[in-house]
C-alpha cells in the first residue's frame, strides 16, 4: 500500500485526523484546472468533494497570522507556507 493510501486508511480508522488551511482547494482546483494535466470542471469538483469529505478545513485566526508572521521572519518562509506550519502547531 502506498503513503497516501495507508494515510487515508488511518483517518477511515480514526487513527489520524487530516486538515486543510482553508486556501487549499483554491490551491487544488487551479492545479488541476492549470497544472500539465488539465482536468475539467466536473472532475475537479468531485476532486474537491472528496478532500472536504476526507478533511477537515481550518480558517487561521488572528492569532495563527501572528504566529505566522513571527514563523516567517525567524525562518526566512514565505508569509504562505509559515501560516500551515503555525496551524500545524496549533493542532
Amino acid at each position: 500500500m502506498g503513503p497516501s493510501r495507508a494515510l487515508l486508511a488511518a483517518q477511515r480508522e480514526r487513527a489520524v485526523a487530516l486538515h486543510v488551511l482553508d486556501l487549499t482547494a483554491y490551491e487544488v482546483g487551479n492545479a488541476l484546472l492549470r497544472g500539465h494535466v488539465r482536468a475539467g470542471a466536473e472532475e475537479v469538483a468531485t476532486v474537491l468533494d472528496a478532500l472536504i469529505e476526507v478533511c477537515a478545513v481550518i480558517s487561521p485566526t488572528v492569532d495563527d497570522l501572528r504566529e505566522a508572521a513571527t514563523l516567517a521572519e525567524a525562518h526566512e518562509l514565505t508569509f504562505y507556507d509559515a501560516a500551515y506550519v503555525a496551524l500545524a502547531e496549533a493542532l
